[in-house]
């Protein structure tokens, strides 16, 4: 079971729609739930430790500074 979820850990807050996945080894299989780390994102409301790194845009995090960034690019074509 440890190997499956490290095996999709990148993805894992997405698919539990949540803003931070721990991991760790056991022979137990167990969920907690905690308050993740960090700060709310204005656009898209998930906890990051990143939000507020960025001077352009210092209420988002840091998938959504890709996707500002990208639809700024967009606009200027």
């Amino acid at each position: 079971t440890t190997r499956f979820l490290l095996d999709y850990f990148t993805d894992l807050r997405y698919i539990f729609i949540v803003s931070q996945v721990e991991v760790h080894e056991s022979d137990l299989f167990a969920v907690r739930i905690e308050k993740a780390d960090g700060h709310k994102c204005e656009r898209c409301w998930n906890y990051s430790i990143r939000v507020g790194e960025f001077e352009k845009y210092p209420t988002v995090c840091e998938r959504c500074i890709e996707a500002l960034t990208e639809l700024e690019k967009a606009a200027a074509a």
